[in-house]
């Protein structure tokens, strides 16, 4: 599963061809109702179109819950988007003036929800919105397990519902709005046993320093950027870009090639017709021309695939004779 963090409390999770969006905030909604919450980092408006199947909204404040957002996702999306939605959440959905089609689902602590390959479990957080919850994400793709707290504070009853086994929690640090400060949240990942600890709901509205988090196997996220939950994912994601780029260069190099070949075949077409008496000037270069000609639309449709494969289109120059396009020198 590839988990994208979109800033605050927002992820997009994908696993295969499935994208689940957890709390996007993708707007400055928020600086209407008071200036001090402006967000600090821009919109990148490319994941307002990312076509979630699913979105989660795990708590009803205007940073998880934010209508603009979400109008906007499901305006752009032709799928019918099944939303999970705390009870506040739901009923703010419920009232709102949303056009879209989409499926409603009050969810919380207890709930369960299978969707396909995953398994999404409602776990109860400890904040102001007293509906609000957290959920572990089994992905059976992955064969992992996700651990999601939400706006939560440190609470022995949330901990002893988390399961053991969970890879990777995301634990909010900014100490404001019913999160854990970051001291809490350092003993909240130690008792949840998670292999990878993320820390989220920061950067957005504060300048709270995620490297103040002490504890074990902290991955910090970068927004709008893959978290490398694994030792090499963030070399591969880096490696899949130098072999795109290592691809691009030998397409091109194809393509030169094949330029010289066609202009070398037009040369020696030119000469042929210039100097048809000749015989042994047109003896000798008969064979390369004839040559070429056999063996060019099969070779034509050789580059033409790894074009397409390259995301490229080609298309071969079409050869014009008895033209002054070519000069030729005798």
């Amino acid at each position: 599963m590839k988990i994208v963090w979109l800033g605050q409390g927002g992820l997009l999770m994908v696993s295969g061809k499935k994208r689940i969006l957890v709390d996007p905030y993708l707007s400055n909604s928020c600086a209407k109702n008071d200036k001090n919450m402006s967000r600090r980092v821009r919109v990148k408006k490319k994941f307002l179109r990312c076509k979630p199947d699913m979105i989660i909204l795990t708590n009803s404040h205007p940073d998880h819950t934010d209508i603009k957002t979400i109008s906007s996702i499901l305006y752009k999306s032709r799928k019918r988007i099944t939303v999970l939605a705390c009870e506040n959440s739901f009923r703010i959905l419920e009232s709102s003036d949303i056009k879209s089609r989409y499926t409603r689902v009050m969810f919380g602590e207890g709930d369960e929800w299978t969707f396909e390959n995953i398994l999404i479990k409602g776990i109860r957080a400890k904040t102001d919105d007293k509906t609000s919850f957290g959920f572990t994400l089994d992905d059976e793709m992955s064969e992992k397990r996700f651990y999601y707290s939400g706006n939560t504070l440190y609470s022995k009853y949330v901990i002893d519902q988390i399961p053991s086994g969970i890879d990777t929690a995301f634990i909010p640090i900014s100490g404001e709005y019913g999160c854990m400060n970051i001291y809490d949240a350092a003993r909240f990942a130690i008792d949840t046993g998670a292999k990878n600890i993320v820390p989220i709901s920061f950067g957005m509205f504060d300048s709270i320093d995620p490297q103040r988090l002490i504890s074990p196997n902290t991955v910090i996220p970068k927004i709008y950027k893959i978290i490398p939950l694994e030792p090499d994912e963030e070399e591969s994601v880096s490696e899949s870009v130098k072999t795109k780029k290592k691809k691009r260069s030998e397409l091109n190099d194809i393509f030169k090639a094949e330029k010289a070949k066609e202009l070398e075949y037009i040369e020696r077409k030119k000469i042929i017709e210039d100097n048809e008496a000749d015989e042994n000037i047109v003896e000798e270069i008969a064979e390369p021309v004839n040559r070429y000609e056999d063996e060019s639309t099969r070779e034509f449709n050789i580059r033409l695939a790894k074009a397409i494969e390259a995301g490229r289109t080609y298309t071969r120059t079409k050869i014009q004779l008895n033209t002054d396009t070519y000069n030729t020198k005798k």
